[in-house]
């Protein structure tokens, strides 16, 4: 199956001009049957290349349990120590956020968990096939499957505080506040675009790309949150989320109306996948029980949204 992989690999090279996303598809298909074999329901998620830094290459589930993100470089690359500085900063930024993320060439692996690798593992020569174009044979194979177990073994522990919660929450919506701003800044028109349009509008005429992404991007996590404390079930998903945020709320039901449906915009689907996913393994009961012993009434969402800040953005946690 390695072997088979490294033979795509340079079929892909051999094609001419190849680049990075080029080798997407020989890497996507070979985790698909690595998962498959092991009698998984795989699903990986191929990112469109965008000029900013979003969400990394590959999001991968088995089933719609979110496993974990792969984030890849040109073999060109040879060496992930020395990647170029943007590059460094992007995976900088990946690690403090995603608990579960492999680094590669195509063929280095890093594994990281919560920040740190646990394991490297080398299967080929980049310049042999970038420039030599010819493969050779497998090292590591068994490492590699190793690497592999462990990063598909992963699972989202279950929040039952609302301290661990909110700092899920916070991770996922400070990457998201990236793509957003990258949403508006790009040739095309979503609907992201035209309620940034409205917010000016209507509440803020000087607001900045950056400040209503960040605005967002809490509204979204926070939204989510609203709607998984009113859902009975554990399959909560963000296309149940619309009807379980309360008629009162009406700026939150207006955003959910995009994010529900089929409208929201690839980039962000993801990341509001992620952060569904997280609700619904959390505790939610025991959730609430303890916010409204902390908060002292029997509306847990004011307490939460506090913690909430505490995580998200400590320095503004006071004004907002």
């Amino acid at each position: 199956m390695v072997q088979k992989y490294l033979d795509d690999i340079l079929k892909t090279a051999k094609a001419g001009d190849a680049t990075e996303p080029s080798f997407y598809p020989d890497l996507k298909n070979f985790l698909l049957e690595f998962l498959t074999q092991k009698g998984f329901d795989p699903s990986i998620t191929v990112q469109p290349k965008r000029r900013v830094v979003g969400i990394p290459d590959f999001t991968v589930r088995k089933g719609k349990e979110l496993i974990g993100y792969i984030e890849a470089k040109e073999p060109k690359y040879d060496d992930l120590a020395n990647l170029p500085h943007r590059d460094q900063e992007q995976i900088k930024r990946y690690l403090e956020k995603l608990p579960n993320i492999i680094l590669t060439n195509f063929f280095d692996f890093w594994l990281f968990r919560e920040g740190k690798i646990i394991k490297k593992v080398r299967i080929g020569f980049p310049r042999i096939i970038t420039e030599l174009k010819t493969v050779s044979p497998v090292q590591n194979e068994t490492q590699l499957i190793e690497l592999l177990d462990l990063f598909f073994a992963y699972y989202i522990p279950e929040s039952r505080t609302p301290k661990t919660l909110a700092k899920e929450l916070a991770r996922r919506a400070h990457l998201l506040t990236q793509t957003i701003v990258e949403e508006l800044k790009n040739e095309k028109i979503t609907e992201i675009d035209r309620i940034y349009n409205a917010f000016k509008e209507y509440l803020m005429r000087d607001l900045t790309q950056e400040s209503f992404a960040d605005i967002y991007a809490q509204t979204l996590a926070y939204g989510l949150f609203t709607a998984r404390l009113n859902y009975p079930g554990k399959d909560f998903d963000r296309k149940k989320a619309g009807e379980y945020i309360p008629k009162s709320i009406k700026i939150l039901r207006d955003t959910f109306n995009l994010i529900s449906g089929d409208a929201i915009p690839e980039s962000l689907e993801s990341y509001v996948d992620d952060i569904a996913t997280i609700l619904a393994h959390s505790d939610i009961e025991e959730i609430k029980s303890q916010l409204k012993g902390k908060s002292g009434n029997s509306d847990p969402l004011i307490h939460f949204y506090e913690t909430f800040l505490a995580e998200y953005a400590p320095a503004k946690r006071k004004s907002l």
